[in-house]
């Protein structure tokens, strides 16, 4: 049933009664949207926690707010990757990547196990999933979820005459950038993948678009606490500030892939430079030893601006050769 709501200053304090008569001494009042028995628009009262989730119906609390304007049927925009799944009362939900789930209405023919991007208004309050209260993404977009990649390997010429840059996870990519290294360097490269992209017409190859090339950085060592921040330690003691560092703590033991950035700016003091868009695991045997041997072998492809930033890596990666 609906809750009427009587709001009276007494001593300073707050004192609430519903239609029942029952009072709600000192709890914090908030803004309570829910719906009635027609989809829209939402309904908005000041009540409590407790008095919001008593309404048997689909609803949101959010503490401190009013009901000034139309809160309850002003919804945010979202856009974001995720993939689809199963909720309750057989309603598709998309699961976010960044961690909110939604009922969506509009499924542009994707079942559920599909990665994809949705865009749409967030409706906190909805009979998408009723008797279950999960907020609906209305007029929502739905489309494949673009591929992200990111990692080491060798570039080199491919059919047409067009660059392919050959990943160490096996995958090849025409690329558009090169960064200023030549077929044969061992480099670092991320981007957009397309699938159907024409680079090497009349031969089907997959390319990296608006693709980022740089240094191939992949070492061994641990993570260690530096005066301002958390550092990884290479095998030859040398440190590098990280981007993500994971789930890893100080004193775990990972191997690092990344671009490194011998250049950027850090408030964390020390340092050889920055591992930038890195992935972080943990070391399994062959993790390492074979990427530097190509980064060192194949120093002589790069051009003079490029070779002259490599060369400064040479030492660090001896060290991890000789020992």
């Amino acid at each position: 049933m609906r809750m009427s709501r009587v709001l009276v200053v007494l001593l300073g304090l707050c004192v609430c009664t519903n239609a029942l008569g029952q009072v709600s001494l000192g709890e914090p009042l908030g803004r309570c949207c829910f719906l009635d028995f027609v989809p829209e628009p939402a309904s908005c009262q000041v009540m409590t926690e407790a008095d919001c989730l008593d309404i048997q119906l689909p609803s949101s609390w959010t503490e401190g707010e009013d009901c000034q304007g139309d809160p309850c049927n002003t919804g945010e925009p979202f856009s974001g990757c995720g993939e689809l799944g199963w909720g309750p009362q057989s309603c598709i939900l998309f699961h976010a990547d960044s961690g909110e789930t939604f009922a969506v209405d509009n499924l542009g023919g994707f079942l559920p196990g599909a990665r994809v991007e949705v865009s749409g208004i967030v409706n906190t309050v909805s009979f998408a999933c009723f008797p279950v209260s999960i907020p609906v993404l209305e007029d929502n977009t739905i489309e494949a979820c673009p591929e992200y990649f990111s990692g080491c390997g060798r570039l080199g010429f491919g059919p047409q005459s067009c660059i392919l840059f050959h990943a160490d996870t096996g995958e090849t990519f025409a690329v558009d950038n090169l960064g200023g290294f030549l077929p044969g360097a061992t480099v670092w490269a991320s981007g957009i993948v397309n699938p159907d992209s024409s680079a090497c017409f009349p031969v089907s190859v997959p390319a990296l678009e608006d693709n980022a090339m740089g240094l191939c950085f992949l070492r061994c060592g641990r993570l260690v606490q530096g005066t301002e921040c958390v550092l990884f330690e290479d095998q030859g003691g040398d440190l590098f500030v990280l981007e993500d560092l994971g789930d890893f703590q100080v004193g775990d033991s990972v191997v690092v892939t990344g671009c490194l950035n011998p250049n950027c700016f850090t408030i964390c003091q020390r340092g050889n430079g920055c591992v930038e868009d890195n992935t972080i695991a943990p070391i399994t045997p062959g993790s390492c030893f074979h990427h530097f041997i190509g980064t060192i072998d194949r120093r002589e492809a790069l051009l003079p601006a490029a070779a002259e930033e490599i060369s400064s890596t040479t030492e660090m990666t001896g060290k991890l050769l000789r020992e």
